[in-house]
């Protein structure tokens, strides 16, 4: 029996993602390597389903992930690994995160495994440069719903600092004022 065959079935696509990345993370950390679910990934998860993701997107060193992944049956195509089988796409983010990022990732508990997430502020601005750099059009779009449907738990002084230290200020200055959770006077601090 496979360590994915619990996956095969009818199951919901979100619960499935994630209960594959349970998986993988407690068969990654046996390496002591522990994965983080980001991207457009990230984002599904934060927002409960509501917007969707068409592959697991994993913050996690190219080479053990590829040969994990590989042994269970995936197949390699242009920059992602899939198993059909189990209808699962991974994207594998191979930029590193950076001690900050490291610092607000999240976890999840799935039926007693670990499950790491990109901090939320941190998923916000990598939507905000998608946005700014063109590779991602509806980008602007999921920022706000992350902002939106989380505006109780953001911390909003660490995500301008984040959007300083990426050049996104002023993409996350529109949106905040737009969504009437900042004024006018709250940036000349961080112009």
């Amino acid at each position: 029996m496979s360590k994915l065959d619990v996956l095969k079935g009818d199951i919901d696509p979100l619960t499935k993602r994630i209960i594959f990345m349970a998986i993988l993370t407690t068969e990654l950390e046996k390496e002591g390597i522990s994965p983080v679910a980001g991207g457009n990934y990230a984002v599904e998860l934060y927002t409960s389903g509501g917007c969707k993701s068409e592959s697991v997107d994993v913050f996690a060193p190219v080479e053990p992930l590829n040969k994990l992944l590989l042994s269970w049956g995936f197949d390699k195509e242009n920059g992602y690994l899939s198993n059909g089988d189990v209808d699962i796409i991974v994207k594998v983010l191979a930029e590193d995160l950076n001690k900050n990022e490291l610092d607000r990732v999240n976890q999840i508990d799935v039926n007693g495994f670990p499950v790491y997430l990109l901090g939320l502020e941190d998923t916000t601005i990598a939507k905000l440069k998608d946005f700014i750099h063109g590779s991602e059009s509806n980008a602007v779009i999921l920022a706000q719903e992350l902002i939106e449907l989380n505006v109780n738990e953001i911390d909003l002084d660490y995500l301008k600092e984040r959007a300083v230290q990426e050049g996104v200020i002023d993409a996350l200055r529109r949106l905040l004022l737009e969504l009437r959770l900042e004024d006018e006077d709250e940036y000349e601090r961080y112009e």
